[in-house]
């Protein structure tokens, strides 16, 4: 009896299926899509919204520092210029740490600091930062000398050899003292 009930669900099972073909399907109308023609992207630099300019003399170990804050777009926050001296330098005038404020887009401000004692580099750092974003400008005076370039030692031809396996047909003239 129980085979006879499992024959007659697989026939209905398979009726059902056939009568979900016998239905024609309608074709589900589109709208015509666009054609999207390419955009032609123009190249343009990025400019920075912060920039710092330093400049300066030295009588002695008297050094006069000029330092220049240009604005050039939206900051996120107040703007705040710190002075770095080097070790055993003081600053007659200006301030280590001035809070110049919210500064709008195209505005130049100008500080002027007067450090005794200097011999070595003077750091000046402009920044505005927020937690979520922010901008930085450093400046050194003297400017930093340029990075030395280093230059890759003269190979010559010697006799070939094979060391470990390896084909040796040119080696670095080695100098006693140097």
């Amino acid at each position: 009896m129980m085979s006879k009930s499992l024959k007659l669900a697989g026939w209905l099972s398979v009726a059902a299926l056939a009568g979900c073909g016998a239905r024609e399907s309608q074709p589900v109308p589109q709208a015509p899509v666009a054609q999207a023609r390419p955009v032609v992207v123009t190249s343009q630099r990025v400019e920075l919204p912060l920039h710092l300019t330093l400049t300066g003399s030295a009588e002695g170990d008297r050094v006069t520092l000029r330092a220049v804050v240009r604005v050039s777009g939206h900051l996120p926050a107040p703007v705040i210029l710190k002075v770095v001296l080097p070790e055993g330098a003081a600053l007659e005038s200006g301030l280590p740490v001035d809070r110049l404020g919210e500064l709008a887009a195209d505005t130049v401000t100008e500080r002027s600091f007067v450090a005794t004692g200097v011999h070595g580099p003077v750091r000046v750092t402009v920044e505005s930062a927020s937690d979520a974003a922010g901008f930085e400008a450093h400046a050194q005076w003297p400017e930093a000398p340029a990075a030395a370039v280093e230059v890759a030692p003269r190979m010559e031809p010697i006799a070939p050899v094979k060391i470990l396996g390896i084909q040796v047909d040119k080696a670095v003239p080695v100098a006693p003292g140097k």
